[in-house]
């Protein structure tokens, strides 16, 4: 479990993620929370930061049932990292609104950032039961919830909860790599190594150079006792790391144990290419076509080499 704890925590990708993920579930919330956002970020002037800071407090007092002018509050004291403030905003406004879904996730990141994970979930949850409408499959909202308390329940070792969290999330953004990599640490923890190898080849399929992936994927082919596939996510974790002669042995190795892998023998064909072994490459490429006649990305890379 420790591993896997790791692995979730200290991806590059998670954590531009994160950030990305963050600013946009301010942005899609009020639109006075936006202006506060640009003004931060565009001119990076502090004064007109605490002007508008003190514009919407001074708002909210003297309006306290204009739930719109709350909910700027609550969102700017978030971005200002003044979650306990953030939350009383949050609160004072579900008191009101008990179901609304933009507050009830406001409130779970509020709690999520001072580090409360227990009432995350709960208010996280809340939005969930009470999105039933025909656009909540679409809802990137809801992405983000269900990524969260996927990651929360990977960290508590409850596999089972975090899968279904992260297939949620998936439903919503099937090409979220992030999701997919939880997703394979959490069939790990529960001795699903079959599934979570697919989970990391997914995740590598939308994030080529995923050296946390291929990691994943190595460490579950390896329980599997599968050596040949297990080399060569071994070579693709060299290959993401720039290691070409490394990446380039361990998936000569891996091809010549398992000829018939359309896997290893793609990433042997993107090694050879990157070494500059232009004719290994193309018949490495024209034997992945052989395995599976419509990968694309082979036959694109064929056409890049002038072998098509």
């Amino acid at each position: 479990m420790g591993s896997v704890l790791k692995d979730a925590s200290s991806g590059l990708s998670l954590e531009r993620a994160v950030k990305l993920m963050l600013v946009a579930f301010v942005l899609m919330t009020i639109g006075l929370a936006a202006f506060y956002v640009i003004d931060r970020y565009r001119y990076q002037n502090v004064s007109i930061v605490d002007r508008e800071m003190q514009r919407l407090e001074e708002l909210a007092r003297r309006d306290p049932e204009n739930l719109a002018a709350r909910l700027a509050v609550a969102d700017a004291y978030f971005m200002k990292k003044r979650y306990d403030q953030a939350i009383t905003q949050y609160e004072q406004v579900l008191k009101a609104d008990p179901d609304r879904v933009g507050t009830l996730i406001g409130l779970g990141f509020a709690y999520r950032g001072k580090g409360d994970i227990a009432k995350m979930e709960e208010a996280f949850k809340h939005a969930i039961e009470v999105s039933t409408g025909d656009f909540a499959q679409f809802d990137a909202r809801l992405q983000m919830v269900n990524y969260y308390l996927g990651e929360a329940y990977l960290k508590h070792g409850e596999y089972d909860q975090s899968i279904e969290r992260l297939q949620a999330a998936l439903k919503i953004k099937r090409t979220d790599a992030d999701a997919l990599l939880l997703l394979g640490h959490a069939y790990q923890g529960k001795g699903e190594y079959g599934n979570a190898a697919g989970a990391y080849a997914t995740a590598t399929e939308f994030v080529p150079d995923f050296v946390e992936a291929y990691q994943g994927m190595a460490a579950s082919f390896e329980k599997m006792g599968d050596a040949a596939r297990a080399g060569y996510a071994r070579g693709m974790v060299a290959f993401s790391k720039g290691d070409n002669a490394g990446a380039l042995r361990q998936l000569e190795e891996a091809a010549s144990q398992a000829t018939d892998e359309p896997i290893v023998v793609w990433g042997l064909a993107m090694a050879r290419e990157k070494a500059g072994q232009k004719e290994r490459a193309v018949e490495a490429y024209r034997r992945m076509l052989t395995l599976a006649p419509d990968y694309r990305p082979a036959i694109d890379a064929l056409a890049r080499l002038g072998a098509n």
